[in-house]
């Protein structure tokens, strides 16, 4: 198939490991989700960094656990069967470490699953990762504020160490899986329960692959369980995703909030996103940003279904955010029951954003094809706002069955359409 703008890239590719066993019944890892099995794994983990790499085993049960921290060349396999459950209790998440929280880096309760600056490392198999998120969302109705003060910290004179939480007086939702400037990481095959925040982010990380994750966030009661979020990372391959149950959305691509995002400057690129099926979420399908400072480009989309989501296809930014997200093409993606098809546009969220000086963060040489949705409220939302930069938005062969509202579109650049159908109307021609 030939592009118009994404530049195709080497793909990554799974990391090997020694063939050796490291069980954790043989740490004195207790089965039955009574007895906390942190130490353990992280014996059983520890010993298999030193001995040159290998696989951890989880076999078949259910393990309760605190904060697992993954080193390089291991390889964590989960037997069909098994859970992991992490502990409802935040002080296994401590002592804090550096993460990043919505685009913004500080310090923490550690992920539930995670790891810093390792080489070769992997989470296998057909077992669960349960987050128990039923005893954290309550953190975001009573904790609100949190969010409004870490971000209002992002600004000029506040580093990372400004932004300390990891107490009962000031805490943030641990995410349930984060890996954080990691190389070479492989996920698959596993199912996320319930995540707590959200579900697998990795951030800065380069040679990533996701494949065939299972996702079952409570929509009704969860809160903020995005399910795949590539955050600031480079040459990945997201596959073969199936997200049945979602309070947020899906597959997301971003790159940091505001001023300690353009600070640190970490684009996400290289991104190819192919044959999933996302269904049953409050938010998005396939979403861009909205946390865009580093930039996000090059990237492709493809051979992806949609179903009773809010919408197919975002690009979002909020203003000023700066860093230009560029060179993303998006093909065959069949929609049911979307309440949007397409939605591209800046927005306020509801705490205030701390402005970066020199200019919003433009969205430019963008392709969306071949897109069929039976059924929703609005066809296309395409908002610019004043100094914004739409070019070169090129949709083609897009075919909406039914549409409450047709098209809502004001802009600033260059936006073309061909053959684009949204019932019996025609949007055809440049705009």
């Amino acid at each position: 198939m030939e592009h118009r703008y994404f530049k195709p890239f080497p793909l990554p590719t799974e990391p090997h490991f020694r063939d050796k066993l490291f069980d954790i019944r043989n740490y004195a890892a207790f089965p039955g989700g009574i007895v906390k099995n942190t130490r353990a794994i992280a014996a059983a983990i520890h010993d298999c960094h030193k001995s040159g790499g290998g696989t951890v085993l989880v076999p078949e049960g259910e393990w309760l656990t605190g904060a697992i921290r993954m080193e390089s060349n291991v390889h964590l396999h989960l037997e069909k069967g098994a859970e992991l459950r992490f502990s409802p209790d935040a002080r296994d998440y401590l002592p804090v470490c550096l993460v990043r929280v919505q685009g913004v880096t500080c310090y923490n309760y550690r992920p539930m699953l995670g790891g810093e600056e390792a080489d070769n490392i992997a989470v296998t198999g057909e077992g669960i990762l349960n987050g128990q998120g039923e005893h954290f969302w309550q953190w975001a109705n009573n904790r609100t504020g949190l969010d409004d003060s870490c971000w209002n910290k992002n600004r000029a004179g506040y580093t990372s160490k400004d932004r300390v939480y990891g107490t009962e007086e000031a805490s943030i939702r641990p995410y349930l899986v984060q890996f954080t400037k990691c190389k070479n990481l492989w996920l698959e095959g596993f199912t996320v329960v319930n995540s707590p925040f959200w579900s697998v982010a990795p951030f800065a990380c380069d040679g990533v692959i996701i494949r065939g994750l299972q996702f079952k966030n409570d929509r009704k009661n969860g809160r903020n369980t995005d399910c795949v979020n590539l955050d600031s990372c480079r040459n990945c391959l997201v596959e073969k995703i199936q997200v049945l149950e979602s309070a947020d959305d899906c597959i997301c691509m971003k790159s940091g909030r505001a001023y300690d995002g353009v600070f640190l400057d970490i684009p996400a690129e290289n991104v190819v996103i192919r044959d999933c099926d996302l269904s049953n979420s409050q938010g998005g399908g396939i979403v861009i940003g909205s946390e865009t400072a580093g930039g996000i480009k090059n990237c492709l989309v493809e051979h992806i279904r949609v179903a009773d989501c809010g919408t197919m296809v975002t690009f979002k930014s909020q203003p000023k955010n700066r860093g230009t997200v560029e060179n993303i093409e998006i093909h065959g993606l069949r929609g049911e029951s979307v309440r949007t098809v397409i939605r591209i546009w800046y927005y306020e969220y509801r705490s205030p954003i701390v402005h970066v000086e020199e200019g919003i963060s433009p969205f430019k040489n963008i392709e969306i094809t071949d897109i069929t949705a039976k059924k929703s409220k609005l066809a296309l939302v395409i908002n610019g706002c004043e100094g914004a930069e739409f070019g070169n938005i090129h949709l083609e062969n897009i075919h909406i069955g039914e549409a409450e509202t047709v098209s809502d579109i004001s802009h600033e650049g260059s936006l073309t359409m061909k053959d684009v159908v949204v019932g019996s109307t025609s949007l055809d021609a440049p705009v």
